[in-house]
């Protein structure tokens, strides 16, 4: 585990603070001014949040220990990367780069993914891991409660006009989406594939638009193996990391 410069507290406090110029910004910004501009100044804004939390943390890794390349972690982790190819479309991608909206829709996605990325995957993440930093699973329990969090903070698309069912279902799947990256941020020990990935999966053209309901079922089938398989390999490498080096209470 990595030493910060900041208590978990602060952390909490710091993780909260930053996303409250977001709203300003979004609100006047997005009609005050050109949509490629807005995209700009939010993620030039989010650059500077980024350098911020990376100096709180002192670091973009999430441990010190290496991993012991044992076969049951390589199968796992292998089988963790697989939603990679699920949401990362190349022609997805493609098409938005031929867009005359390309500039605004890849300045969003990267603006969202690296900010979602250093506060959830990075901050509470962090903050979580110091909790739990004598338990049994201190990497399994920061991911899934982090998760969680950045579950909950899509509900702020209510106060947007989305309906409560699109949010709750998003609330859902970005949960588990989130525990996907956590299993990136962990295995890399770096924010900057998660952070990556996440921003290519946002390109899209309908970046920033209300999200629309789906049948549960589908949902359900899609997005818990996702979940099940990020909590395999969650709890494969606190047992790879505990079998190496004892845990140790951080002062």
């Amino acid at each position: 585990m990595i030493k910060t410069r900041w208590n978990w507290r602060l952390q909490l406090i710091i993780a909260i603070a930053v996303f409250i110029p977001i709203i300003p910004i979004d609100s006047s910004l997005r009609l005050s001014v050109s949509p490629t501009l807005y995209a700009i100044i939010r993620l030039a804004y989010v650059l500077l949040v980024a350098a911020f939390i990376y100096y709180g943390l002192g670091s973009l890794k999430v441990r010190n220990q290496k991993f012991r390349r044992t076969p049951l972690l390589i199968t796992t982790l292998t089988i963790c990367c697989l939603p990679v190819f699920l949401f990362v479309s190349p022609l997805q991608i493609f098409g938005v780069l031929r867009s005359p909206k390309a500039v605004s829709a890849i300045c969003l996605a990267f603006s969202g993914g690296i900010l979602e990325e250093f506060v959830f995957r990075g901050l509470v993440f962090s903050l979580f891991q110091k909790i739990f930093v004598n338990s049994r699973w201190p990497l399994t329990f920061a991911g899934i409660l982090s998760s969680v969090c950045f579950g909950l903070f899509h509900s702020v698309n209510l106060l947007n006009g989305q309906t409560i069912e699109a949010t709750l279902q998003q609330i859902f799947y970005a949960t588990c989406i989130g525990l996907f990256f956590v299993v990136v941020r962990v295995s890399t020990n770096t924010l900057i594939w998660s952070a990556l990935l996440h921003s290519l999966f946002d390109t899209q053209l309908s970046i920033g638009s209300s999200a629309g309901s789906s049948p549960w079922i589908w949902l359900f089938l899609a997005y818990v193996p996702i979940l099940l398989v990020g909590l395999v390999g969650l709890i494969a490498m606190d047992s790879n990391l505990k079998r190496n080096q004892p845990i140790v209470k951080l002062t």
